[in-house]
């Protein structure tokens, strides 16, 4: 059963300056592969979390990377920005953690296997 997924799920989930437009135009991309994660068994909860994950990475990459907290045992702490390495998934934690979860290939064939070419072969 596919998992529904709304604005302020992503929100609750990841810190973003993104609007709700932008944030529903992502989970409505997402939501066209639900029959193929079903497929695989995917509890609604993987879904869920591979969604979150994928949105997460794709709006840090439109946002221009990541923001790191670390803090000693004392209670300073530093945040700082962390920039993009890598490409595609790997170039960010979010999209990294999605790779490594059941589900992900059917996330890579949305995005790194384009059709616009198919009418030329």
């Amino acid at each position: 059963m596919a998992s529904q997924l709304y604005v302020e799920d992503v929100q609750q989930f990841f810190d973003t300056t993104s609007s709700s437009y932008a944030i529903q135009l992502h989970i409505s991309m997402l939501a066209s592969i639900d029959s193929q994660l079903d497929e695989l068994g995917l509890d609604p909860f993987e879904q869920q979390l591979l969604k979150l994950n994928t949105i997460a990475h794709l709006l840090t990459m439109a946002e221009g990377g990541q923001v790191k907290s670390e803090s000693d045992m004392d209670g300073a702490s530093a945040s700082y920005n962390v920039n993009i390495e890598g490409q595609g998934f790997s170039a960010t934690t979010f999209g990294q953690t999605a790779q490594g979860m059941r589900g992900f290939d059917v996330i890579s064939d949305l995005f790194d296997k384009p059709k616009r070419f198919a009418g030329a072969v």
